[in-house]
């Protein structure tokens, strides 16, 4: 009986940290699948051809190996629930348009908040 007691609660365990594990996994593959995969791209293009296959192999492996790392820190701070509201919002049109616009929008945001800080610095 005891065993049994064990068992299911190691299984409960494991199958609460899978489910909780999927919404941050999804976040961490939204967040970093598209660099990673340029990454790989990149290498793949200094890879001899007769290495290719096997590099394509390892790095299916090692980028779910990141995402599930990457997904382990998000659930340290956020909640099942909270990982799935996240996960509506860029799943949603206006998030689509977020992800897509962020790097261009930061980028000029970034450029201006500079000049101003360097008008700050030469005006003291």
């Amino acid at each position: 009986m005891k065993k049994a007691l064990l068992f299911f609660g190691i299984f409960m365990v494991t199958s609460f940290s899978t489910q909780a594990q999927k919404p941050a996994y999804e976040l961490a593959n939204i967040f970093y699948g598209i660099q990673i995969d340029q990454v790989t791209k990149s290498i793949g293009e200094i890879t001899p051809d007769d290495q290719k296959k096997k590099l394509s192999q390892k790095s299916i492996i090692e980028k779910e190996t990141i995402l599930k790392k990457i997904a382990a820190v998000y659930t340290t701070s956020f909640s099942f629930s909270e990982m799935q509201r996240i996960l509506t919002f860029y799943n949603s049109a206006l998030g689509k348009k977020w992800t897509a616009e962020k790097g261009a929008l930061n980028a000029k945001a970034s450029e201006l908040f500079m000049k101003w800080e360097m008008k700050k610095f030469e005006n003291q």
